[in-house]
């Protein structure tokens, strides 16, 4: 969401690749994923789990992000000038009365936020990553993602 400048992305995200990568592996992903769905799911809900159901979701991954990025830069492009206005108006009127200095302090917050990626989040993203290149026999057996 941000340039390694800090500030904002100034483009969205293409997730043109992602759907390309997709496509590409589209028959060994539906696969994969049966056993990540299919294993231990309720039988009464074993429709939201058939091969038609997984091909769907995979299929419409890439569309799906693309509108949760879009969200998230509409709320951080948002934010970031809420920033700067109250910026600009504690520089004219030297203070913020306390709603403005409030909603200044929730902005910051949530601009720290998605400026930040704990190691946590990318350990997770990384895992699956690496799982499915170790299963795969790709990546270098899953440790290596260059």
């Amino acid at each position: 969401m941000f340039e390694p400048t800090g500030q904002p992305r100034t483009v969205p995200f293409d997730v043109a690749p992602l759907a390309q990568l997709i496509a590409r592996n589209r028959s060994d992903l539906v696969e994969f994923i049966v056993g990540i769905f299919q294993q231990g799911w309720p039988s009464i809900d074993a429709e939201v789990t058939t091969e038609a159901a997984r091909a769907a979701h995979l299929d419409g991954m890439a569309n799906d992000l693309a509108v949760v990025l879009k969200r998230l830069r509409r709320r951080l492009l948002w934010a970031f000038r809420e920033v700067q206005r109250l910026d600009r108006k504690r520089d004219e009127e030297a203070t913020l009365d306390h709603e403005d200095e409030a909603h200044f302090r929730r902005c910051d917050r949530f601009l720290m936020h998605q400026s930040q990626i704990s190691d946590e989040e990318e350990f997770r993203f990384q895992m699956s990553v690496a799982t499915y290149g170790r299963e795969q026999g790709r990546h270098n057996g899953g440790t290596m993602l260059g």
